[in-house]
């Protein structure tokens, strides 16, 4: 449907001549141009009349659906909105160039919030193209920003404030050779207020250092070459950090930094050796991790999905318990390993300390426990025993048994795992239905 075809109809009567949106001020017919949610659309309004050649460019809001990328330049410089709330661009196979000619100009006027995604074919996501960077301008008064990129290079700014931005996703990119400068862009002097960070596979990040007074929320997913992360934030409530550290060429070399003295929610799943990681004022000195893990009395709600590789799970799962013995509902994923496992020798440090059997912990607020993936494994029973005599308010219980295990082994386990129980808990034990 052509946008200016129909408003053409409209404002002619039936029969009579009259224009029937002539009488519309300009603030509602700037309005009805934002309900259509094109920016192109509203600008081919300007065949209408001379009136309409001066309203798109008043919009408040510019949306691109699929646009082809030269055009978005030239929209930009003909829109004469002083405050523009909301860019939002669709585009294909955009160059490095023709982006950073026309953000300079979006960072000048936009006041609200810019999305930006690039569609590529995958042929070209290639790390060849590493070498043409999309120039990210300082938007000074931008609130979100949002940069799905299909691995274009960005090459952030060496100085500029951004001062209002709160919430920021960097999504499919490359910053080869630019770590340092991410720290320096994500700092409490340039980012003053952010509060929300997203960062998800970006290549060429191999360390991350955030310093933020403001920041509450942030997410990075899917950083293999990730080496080292140090994160200090004050205000932060609720981090997750999935699948990164995973660079099959530097395994085991990560270090990880986190003081977060407020952390509410914390997400953590990667395959990596735990033993350089420091979490607030711990400091790791020895081979084990968990005497240092800070205490967390404020989370109500924990899950932890386990791999255990042929180790014992119990004592790294106590000291997290622990740390959180204000955990309301609590669920235990043991996850499927990729192949079979051998036991781990005698003496391995996956059961220190090796008094953890005979220490007592108080969980007087735990009222609800799922076990899933639950294969009947001596490491196992011996901490879920634990669990119901450390558990002294428990109410609701759900175990789910491994989808392999035998029909005799559930029977047996299922007994055993009752009379672990009281008559004041709600025991439901099932199958796994693959």
């Amino acid at each position: 449907m052509d946008l200016s075809v129909e408003l053409l109809k409209l404002s002619v009567a039936d029969g009579g001549g009259e224009d029937r949106l002539s009488a519309l001020p300009d603030d509602v017919l700037i309005h009805i141009l934002v309900l259509v949610k094109d920016a192109a659309a509203a600008a081919r309004t300007s065949v209408l009349a001379s009136r309409w050649r001066r309203l798109w460019p008043l919009l408040p809001e510019l949306r691109f659906g699929s646009i082809e990328h030269h055009l978005i330049g030239a929209v930009l410089a003909a829109h004469e909105a002083p405050d523009l709330s909301l860019i939002l661009a669709h585009t294909k196979d955009a160059s490095p160039e023709s982006l950073s000619a026309w953000l300079p100009i979006a960072a000048r006027s936009l006041s609200g919030a810019i999305q930006l995604e690039v569609v590529r074919r995958e042929s070209e996501t290639e790390i060849g193209e590493r070498w043409a960077a999309i120039d990210l301008p300082c938007f000074e008064k931008a609130i979100i920003i949002k940069l799905k990129l299909g691995f274009l290079g960005l090459a952030l700014p060496p100085s500029g404030v951004f001062s209002r931005l709160g919430d920021l996703q960097l999504v499919d990119i490359q910053l080869h050779g630019q770590s340092s400068r991410l720290g320096d862009l994500l700092s409490s002097q340039r980012c003053p207020s952010l509060m929300s960070l997203l960062v998800s596979d970006c290549r060429g990040l191999d360390s991350l250092n955030i310093h933020s007074n403001s920041l509450l929320h942030l997410k990075l997913l899917y950083l293999h070459h990730l080496q080292q992360l140090t994160v200090v934030a004050p205000a932060l409530k609720r981090i997750k950090v999935i699948r990164c550290f995973t660079d099959p060429l530097n395994p085991d070399q990560s270090v990880v930094n986190i003081s977060a003295p407020q952390l509410m929610s914390l997400v953590w799943k990667n395959f990596r050796d735990p033993s350089s990681i420091q979490l607030d004022e711990g400091i790791c000195t020895g081979p084990y991790l968990m005497d240092h893990m800070p205490r967390l009395p404020d989370i109500t709600t924990l899950h932890m999905g386990v791999v255990a590789y042929g180790h014992s799970v119990g004592a790294i799962l106590f000291n997290v318990l622990r740390s959180c013995t204000g955990v309301k509902d609590l669920f235990i994923d043991f996850l499927a390993e990729l192949e079979e496992q051998t036991p781990c020798p005698s003496g391995c440090i996956c059961d220190e300390p090796p008094n953890w059997r005979m220490e007592e912990l108080a969980l007087n607020c735990l009222e609800e426990m799922e076990i899933q993936g639950m294969r009947g494994t001596e490491h196992e029973v011996s901490f879920v025993q634990r669990l119901f005599r450390w558990a002294t308010v428990l109410k609701e219980v759900t175990i789910i048994f491994h989808e392999l295990i035998t029909e005799s082994k559930a029977k047996e386990l299922r007994q055993l795992l009752l009379s672990f129980s009281r008559p004041d808990i709600s025991m439901d034990i099932s199958m796994c239905v693959p």
